[in-house]
């Protein structure tokens, strides 16, 4: 439809689910650019046959998008009088975005260039042309470190809802400024992931107390002076600081140097008991998180 009528896909997309059978945007999309890809191909089959070229050469789309089956058939050449769509030639599949060039005996391609998009910044760049995908994909992707955008693309829309989720616990201000930099965070940086994933359960655990809502708000304010000395505390953790330091003037920063040094004591279970002005402090080893704060005087401010 586009290539008799000028329109872009898109213009044709809106007629065929106005005009024709109703069909959901997908479903749609789907037909107009399968059927699309399948008459430009024909007619690039015939103008071969016209050309009397006998072979030609297949085309996969260098990005991480791409099927497997088009990575696979990349770079290799068939007979034209073999050629079968679906089998050997384009369109492979719904949505297929593969195409073919002849082969011409003699010339030589190893001087061109054909275009690669960045899995990272989607920009496209050039490579040479007798670059096949497989190559590509080593050099441009696994040994730059960008294997994870391949998992940000297969889960992308489970991503945004996770990364959607997050904001609506944390705010803006705790994540990433968009889904992409999220994604990429979340299969490229391990450490960042698991400190962000700690923080929303923690934040969360606070939430769902039946505190008073300023209440809430204080006890995040010390789990999060207790982060800003890169102290990890669980939710009993910071609300007992925020109930026993408060009251008894001991700072996060006080408390951070303490954890610097050895623990005064090792309990029965292993945790770590530190001393830091009238409190005890007291300390999982295997998940770092201080797990409660005591004040030794035995005082209590009950404003939940």
């Amino acid at each position: 439809m586009n290539l008799t009528t000028g329109h872009s896909w898109r213009k044709c997309l809106d007629d065929v689910r106005d005009e024709s059978f109703k069909q959901s945007n997908y479903e749609a999309a789907r037909l107009l650019r399968t059927e699309t890809a399948y008459v430009a191909a024909e007619m690039e089959a015939e103008a071969y046959e016209e050309a009397e070229f006998e072979e030609y050469e297949f085309v996969a789309t260098l990005d991480t998008r791409t099927s497997t089956i088009c990575q696979e058939m990349d770079g290799k050449r068939f007979k034209l009088k073999d050629r079968e769509t679906g089998k050997n030639y384009p369109p492979m599949h719904p949505f297929c975005r593969s195409t073919t060039v002849a082969v011409i005996d003699g010339f030589d391609i190893s001087k061109m260039q054909r275009r690669a998009r960045d899995p990272e910044t989607d920009k496209t760049y050039k490579v040479p042309a007798n670059m096949n995908y497989e190559e590509w994909y080593q050099k441009h992707v696994v040994d730059t470190g960008k294997e994870w955008s391949v998992k940000a693309h297969q889960n992308r829309h489970r991503d945004l809802q996770q990364y959607e989720n997050y904001i609506g616990v944390l705010g803006n201000n705790r994540l990433p400024r968009s889904v992409s930099g999220f994604q990429k965070m979340k299969y490229n940086e391990t450490k960042k992931r698991e400190t962000l994933k700690r923080e929303k359960a923690t934040i969360s655990s606070i939430d769902s107390k039946s505190w008073s809502d300023s209440y809430k708000e204080k006890v995040k304010k010390s789990y999060y002076d207790l982060r800003a000395e890169n102290i990890e505390a669980s939710w009993h953790g910071a609300q007992r600081f925020e109930q026993h330091g408060r009251s008894s003037g001991v700072t996060a920063k006080e408390v951070a140097e303490r954890l610097r040094s050895k623990p005064d004591s090792i309990q029965g279970d292993g945790r770590e008991l530190y001393k830091v002005g009238v409190l005890d402090v007291i300390r999982n080893p295997n998940s770092s998180e201080i797990v409660t704060v005591v004040n030794r005087r035995g005082k209590r401010n009950a404003n939940q």
